[in-house]
């Protein structure tokens, strides 16, 4: 299963008595293996993979003042490229032309942050419908 989303990571801390937000908006690419399970019309799949992410935004707020900034690398020497997993169930039960699903997902990241201060580090959870075109 391939997926195209939008990703907000980021983080809040204080240095020098001062307190900062970060928030790094990434397009990320998770490329699964899901396997499903069951039978009738209830199903259960489980789902493991990798995942590749860029920022498209940067945006830090510090002492009331709002910088953004954008791109691959900033002055900072922060690459962008951010690699990690997802790991996560679901369930998915047939109702009228497709199935309405229930997804759990933990996604880490490995690498490509700018410092120790962001955790990449997220529990998802997201529900929704799939239609269904031609044989079920």
């Amino acid at each position: 299963q391939m997926e195209v989303n939008s990703s907000p990571k980021g983080s809040v801390y204080t240095f020098i008595d001062e307190e900062i937000e970060e928030v790094y908006n990434y397009v990320e690419v998770p490329l699964l293996l899901k396997l499903n399970f069951g039978a009738n019309n209830l199903n259960y799949y489980g789902l493991i993979g990798g995942f590749a992410a860029v920022p498209y935004n940067i945006k830090t707020v510090s002492g009331g003042q709002e910088e953004k900034g954008g791109g691959l690398s900033d002055e900072n020497g922060f690459d962008g490229l951010d690699l990690g997993l997802h790991v996560g169930a679901g369930l998915s039960y047939n109702i009228g032309p497709g199935r309405i699903l229930g997804e759990l997902r933990y996604a880490t990241g490995f690498e490509g942050l700018p410092d120790e201060f962001v955790d990449p580090k997220a529990l998802l959870f997201s529900v929704g419908y799939l239609f269904t075109f031609g044989n079920k």
